[in-house]
């Protein structure tokens, strides 16, 4: 019961200042001050009575009022593994560097999407990405064979234009195809 009733003293006490300050600037306007200034301590008063009033009816319970105010909690959902979110990370950089410069895709970029369709090839069709090559071409399609041919070599000019976001989807939806 204690915190309400301070608070309001230490409110008043602000307020009180605020008049004073204001009948010494605009001695003019010092009764209208004083008439706001009483609106204030009414406010204040009501104030406390609402909160002495609900603590000793409902002791710590929050009134629905309260409840009402209080800002949501949103609710929390399971944070993903650590491992999860550096594995997102890191293919997000490979592939925003791998649009950006041709060799970024082939040194970062293309080991992994080489890997994905090494895993698809086996495990769909029992083939192996290497050692089946002409295979492999024809269920891959040439977008992606051309990414992940064994053969393919460092590009000639390392700054040049890497995947476009289509031929990237197209290569993303051909995996996801097998």
């Amino acid at each position: 019961m204690r915190r309400p009733l301070s608070d309001v003293v230490a409110f008043a006490v602000l307020g009180g200042l605020g008049l004073v300050a204001v009948s010494l600037l605009h001695s003019a306007d010092a009764r209208l001050a004083l008439d706001a200034y009483l609106l204030f301590l009414a406010a204040l008063a009501l104030l406390a009575a609402t909160r002495v009033s609900g603590r000793m009816t409902a002791g710590d319970k929050p009134s629905e009022v309260e409840l009402l105010l209080r800002p949501r909690r949103r609710l929390r959902r399971r944070p993903p593994a650590r491992g999860q979110l550096r594995e997102l990370a890191r293919v997000e950089r490979q592939v925003t560097l791998a649009s950006g410069s041709a060799f970024d895709l082939h040194v970062r970029l293309r080991p992994t999407i080489r890997e994905i369709a090494e895993y698809r090839l086996l495990t769909h069709y029992g083939l192996l990405l290497d050692e089946e090559p002409e295979q492999a071409r024809g269920i891959l399609g040439e977008p992606t064979w051309e990414l992940v041919r064994p053969d393919r070599e460092l590009p000639e000019n390392r700054h040049a234009p890497g995947l476009s976001v289509g031929e990237l989807d197209e290569i993303v939806s051909s995996l996801e195809r097998l």
